[in-house]
């Protein structure tokens, strides 16, 4: 519960919240029938002393998680990004390392290093399966989505490689960068250009990025990087984490 006094500007929906709001929860279709109010801000703010808001912020947020590995403890987690709780999901793994997510299928694929395996499993983590089976010397560190194109990229710094999967059931393998690659780490791809960009934490740390299918490979940064490690894109640019700075 919020503590009185605040006004409906410091509850902080969207206007894509507002519409699920008023489409998804039972409070919010009530007050789209009767005409009461204009925003969901606007009954927060007013009656907040009369509902649970936690429960509905974390209704309009349901879809809103984060995905993380923990190989020490051998587990996969989804965390609530409106509660910042966290679940385990699908059990024990001997050494989960990198994660990913298919928005269109609402699935799951993760690397085992100790297994030697790309999986995938339901976002609810009831069931898994193996979807690729890697060589005895794969350290698979990095794996990104493409849910549109239908296409798993990952790194694999054991054989120093970076490999397309794609993901239409036959699980087609094929390696796209294995010249001048040393320890390839993070990887995210780009539906909308094709393009992958990767992370490199071997003797010339660096971030590079090719098309899909390994062409017009380029540097980007290439000074004052050590253990470049996390990746990001948006629309501003590109985002990275140094393990040593």
């Amino acid at each position: 519960m919020y503590d009185r006094g605040f006004s409906c500007s410091d509850i902080k929906i969207t206007e894509e919240d507002e519409e699920f709001f008023f489409r998804e929860t039972d409070i919010g279709r009530e007050i789209e029938e009767s005409k009461d109010i204009s925003c969901p801000r606007h009954f927060l703010a007013q009656h907040h002393h009369k509902i649970d808001t936690d429960k509905i912020l974390m209704s309009l947020n349901n879809d809103n998680f984060l995905l993380f590995t923990d190989s020490r403890e051998g587990e996969i987690y989804k965390m609530n990004l409106s509660t910042y709780i966290s679940e385990p999901l699908f059990g024990f793994h001997p050494n989960p390392i990198a994660v990913s997510f298919d928005k269109e299928k609402e699935r799951i694929y993760w690397s085992d290093n100790e297994l030697r395996q790309l999986k995938s499993g339901d976002i609810e983590g009831k069931t898994n399966r193996v979807v690729r089976f890697l060589g005895n010397d794969s350290v698979v560190d990095g794996i990104s989505i493409d849910s549109v194109s239908r296409l798993l990229f990952f790194t694999d710094s054991g054989y120093s490689t970076i490999s397309v999967v794609t993901l239409d059931g036959n699980n087609y393998q094929k390696t796209i960068i294995q010249e001048a690659v040393d320890k390839p780490r993070a990887i995210v791809s780009d539906y909308e250009t094709g393009v992958i960009y990767w992370t490199d934490w071997g003797d010339s740390p660096r971030i590079e990025r090719a098309n899909y299918d390994g062409s017009e490979r380029q540097d980007l940064i290439t000074r004052g990087l050590y253990w470049p490690n996390g990746l990001a894109i948006d629309f501003e640019g590109i985002h990275f984490a140094l393990s040593m700075i």
